[in-house]
């Protein structure tokens, strides 16, 4: 996102991503507040692209964003990047369905050594 953002302007842009349909995103959490704004401006420029973001929100915060507590999530730059589609995976298929919901933000201050008796080594 760096680079790419770094290397855009206007012609740039429409020069090189007329041949694109789709841009991915990972790893969403992570994305500050200036990677929302220079892809609504793309967006904005070239609404046939398609934006595909993928991450879970539970994960890491952007590194020196500008804007502290904001809810990316739920923001109407995500939506509108979207085109208003959102996905929300519910089923963990990484690991055994016991650890994952031990893991769980609201179960996570109700963890125990004992918990992971048979997880731990000796």
């Amino acid at each position: 996102m760096h680079r790419f953002s770094s290397m855009a302007t206007g012609k740039y842009i429409r020069e090189t991503l007329k041949f694109y349909k789709y841009i991915f995103i990972d790893e969403v959490s992570m994305m500050s507040e200036m990677f929302y704004k220079f892809f609504i401006v793309l967006k904005r420029m070239m609404p046939e692209i398609k934006f595909i973001i993928a991450g879970d929100f539970s994960q890491l915060l952007p590194v020196k964003d500008r804007i502290e507590d904001c809810n990316y999530k739920d923001s109407m730059a995500l939506h509108e990047l979207c085109d208003g589609n959102r996905l929300q995976l519910t089923k963990c298929r990484r690991s055994d369905a016991t650890l994952y919901n031990m893991l769980l933000p609201e179960n996570i201050n109700n963890i125990k050594r004992k918990d992971f008796k048979n997880k731990m080594p000796p």
